[in-house]
């Protein structure tokens, strides 16, 4: 996985940029994912075992908060995980200066991630009414 991350953050960013500060911002992506355990797994393919798809989304948004985004949008990024991992999902992606447009159709599940203190979460909810109308 620790390929994948240090691959894409030699080629997305800055020329000009050192190599350890590259590898400083490709590190600090793997951490706030939650990613450290698995960082020597492996992606995987059809053949060879690797990483959870959990640990997939995970490495995908790692992927693009290499470059630092003010706004991310994710759409659906709990769509086929369990509800545990979902949870832990929700959990990890709490990024200091980054604005997630993250729209999933559990909304017990992020009243739950709600209730962490240290998540400065905002709900929306949009009903089905809402969007019927012209």
């Amino acid at each position: 996985m620790w390929e994948s991350l240090w691959f894409s953050a030699q080629l997305r960013l800055p020329d000009n940029m050192k190599t350890e500060d590259k590898r400083a911002v490709a590190r600090s992506a793997l951490q706030e994912m939650g990613l450290e355990s698995c960082a020597d797994t492996p992606v995987g393919n059809w053949h060879l075992r690797g990483i959870s798809g959990g640990e997939r989304r995970r490495l995908s948004i790692a992927l693009e908060l290499l470059l630092r985004p003010q706004l991310l949008f994710l759409d659906e990024p709990t769509t086929g995980l369990d509800r545990y991992i979902s949870m832990l999902f929700l959990l990890f992606i709490d990024i200091d200066d980054c604005v997630m447009c993250i729209p999933i159709h559990e909304y017990d599940l992020l009243k739950l991630c709600c209730q962490n203190e240290d998540m400065d979460m905002t709900i929306e909810t949009i009903s089905n009414d809402m969007l019927s109308e012209p």
